[in-house]
């Protein structure tokens, strides 16, 4: 979980440069779970997020795993968390426990994308992101994508992005971002270079 001092101390560097004054914060798995967690920061410079796949806790992840294996009793799943939750502290020096995305969810207010694979069964959908969804206080909208959790995501998506970023970032404006599939194909700076041409 120490992701989110990672996250700050690169957020910081930005600001430190004196060229930034938007930051979007995009991420996938734990990625997106990390955002969720630097955002009870409340940092004025992040403008929105896309959060793909973010897990709900550590604790539901034990539980998900446990429940993979079939006719496997509850006490067996219990010590098996146990064993997990020890090693992960023994290891990590955290406790797995406290890590708890959902729970920043319910003082959020930075607007969020949400985004999962249908057919994710790793990290899944009815068990974290609806949930962590439903619980996020902020702007919020959801998206679904075929696939699962480590899928290649559709281009409808990046419209789908292109449509958010555009509704709370100034950057859009600044970077004149095309809605369309083919502007995904490169990035703003090709296109205004016209290096896209040379592709």
């Amino acid at each position: 979980h120490r992701e989110k001092s990672d996250l700050s101390a690169v957020v910081q560097y930005l600001r430190s440069t004196g060229r930034v004054d938007d930051i979007i914060l995009w991420g996938r798995s734990m990625g997106a779970s990390t955002a969720l967690l630097y955002e009870n920061l409340k940092d004025k410079m992040v403008s929105c997020m896309i959060l793909d796949s973010p897990f709900s806790s550590i604790t539901q992840l034990f539980t998900d795993f446990g429940n993979m294996v079939p006719n496997l009793s509850g006490w067996i799943k219990d010590i098996l968390k146990w064993m997990l939750r020890m090693s992960i502290s023994s290891r990590a020096d955290f406790n797995p426990d406290e890590v708890e995305p959902i729970e920043n969810a319910k003082r959020a207010n930075t607007p969020a994308l949400f985004v999962a694979g249908v057919s994710d069964n790793f990290v899944s959908p009815d068990t974290h992101l609806f949930p962590i969804h439903s619980a996020y206080t902020g702007p919020k909208q959801i998206h679904l994508v075929p696939g699962d959790h480590n899928s290649t995501r559709p281009v409808e998506l990046c419209l789908t992005i292109m449509r958010f970023v555009n509704r709370y970032s100034s950057s859009s404006t600044e970077l004149h971002l095309k809605v369309d599939k083919k502007s995904w194909l490169y990035t703003p700076w090709d296109w205004e270079s016209g290096n896209h041409f040379k592709h």
